[in-house]
């Protein structure tokens, strides 16, 4: 099990190989959500289990582990210090890198299990989803706003990948057809629009809500 990360400024590159513990067997606890804490000098990631290993970037130093009731889905800042977690249970914490127990933002709902999920850049807003697939229930939707704490379920067909931004107040959502649909609250069809040939499979907003970074299936590609 490791990690690379890239260490940039303006003058060079720097490759970093974090690796801890031994070699895990393929599919077995594999890293679903990474992220930089606000102090930019650590980095966290979480893998399937209910833990998450923190790094420090610059000496490559195994920092210790994070945990809480159930596998992270994303991971992101949150509009304060705090690191926010958005759970494969629906719940939504605050994490810290020190042990502490995290924060219950959004309490988790029985019996519901989450397949994707993603955090707003600037921490005001979290989506998770359930995907389309043979023989699963009908893909599902479920947004939460801080200015409220409110939030909001909705379907969508064919739904793939997830993104949101709090500060814009928009919904990004991956179609297994290669469009993307992009959401504001009050507007429940929103904008699609064509982007691959194929099924999306991540999107991601920029810090400022302008810019959205889509990746599709086989082969792999940005847009």
């Amino acid at each position: 099990k490791a990690l690379d990360t890239l260490m940039l400024s303006d003058r060079y590159m720097l490759h970093v190989q974090l690796q801890y513990g031994p070699r895990l067997r393929q599919g077995v606890n594999e890293v679903c959500a990474i992220a930089f804490p606000p102090d930019q000098q650590t980095v966290m990631v979480a893998d399937q289990s209910t833990r998450a290993a923190l790094w420090d970037t610059r000496s490559a130093a195994f920092l210790g582990d994070a945990r809480w009731p159930a596998a992270a889905l994303a991971l992101g800042r949150s509009a304060g210090e705090p690191m926010l977690g958005a759970l494969r249970d629906g719940s939504l914490v605050e994490i810290t890198g020190d042990g502490r127990q995290p924060v219950v933002r959004l309490a988790a709902r029985e019996n519901e299990t989450w397949e994707a999920a993603a955090i707003s850049p600037d921490g005001l807003a979290a989506v998770w989803g359930l995907l389309a697939g043979k023989g699963r229930p009908s893909p599902r939707v479920r947004v939460w706003w801080a200015a409220d704490g409110a939030t909001r379920d909705f379907d969508a067909e064919r739904l793939s990948a997830v993104a949101a931004h709090g500060g814009t107040q928009r919904i990004a959502l991956g179609l297994g057809n290669g469009y993307v649909r992009i959401i504001k609250p009050g507007h429940d069809f929103g904008v699609t629009v064509p982007l691959h040939q194929t099924r999306i499979t991540s999107l991601s907003f920029s810090a400022d809500g302008r810019a959205l970074v889509t990746g599709k299936d086989a082969p792999k590609t940005l847009a």
